[in-house]
């Protein structure tokens, strides 16, 4: 999936403040399909090499519009603007649940 066929409108999307939420930091989309048999390091160099859009597919510090930049925070959006759901919503929708029942 390219960058150029996702139509994801930062302005009118919904951001979700992950950082101190139970989720990996390298955790994205990909990462979930991986075979078991592979090596970290192999899951790192593929998870490199595909086109994932930061917020939308991975967690990133880009933070939404008009938030202050700080590199300890994490965010995901939770939509695309256009009413459907950003791929890494269900799992950071999940970790926040986890997150309340503690």
């Amino acid at each position: 999936m390219s960058q150029d066929t996702i139509a994801f409108k930062r302005d009118s999307s919904s951001f979700l403040r992950v950082a101190d939420l139970e989720m990996s930091t390298t955790l994205s989309m990909r990462s979930i399909s991986f075979d078991s048999d592979e090596s970290q390091e192999q899951k790192d160099q593929q998870q490199l090499s595909d086109d994932l859009v930061p917020n939308f597919h991975h967690m990133a510090i880009d933070p939404p519009p008009n938030v202050k930049l700080d590199p300890k925070e994490r965010w995901v959006v939770l939509d695309d603007g256009n009413k459907n759901h950003a791929p890494i919503a269900p799992m950071a929708v999940a970790a926040l649940a986890k997150s309340g029942l503690k």
